[in-house]
């Protein structure tokens, strides 16, 4: 699980040490049924907004948020973090 407050670079710290990745790789998080690159803060911080929302409109404690790692050498397909 991932809390709200965490920030790009340490989202990104804790993708990379889940999966063992040891080169540069890209995040897609899954927007209105098409994959959209994070590249920054500024869209990691406007995707947690959709998935606020998202959860709001659901009803939810949770949000969740469906991303893709894509590098050279793996490409890890669907996973869902859970978002408090």
């Amino acid at each position: 699980m991932v809390g709200s407050a965490v920030a790009f670079e340490d989202f990104v710290d804790r993708v990379r040490e889940k999966f063992g990745v040891r080169t540069r790789f890209r995040l897609k998080v899954r927007d209105e049924g098409d994959y959209i690159t994070l590249g920054d803060g500024d869209d990691w911080d406007l995707c947690l907004a959709n998935v606020r929302k998202e959860a709001q409109k659901e009803g939810a404690d949770l949000g969740k948020l469906e991303v893709r790692l894509i590098s050279a050498l793996l490409i890890l397909s669907c996973r869902s973090f859970p978002l408090c």
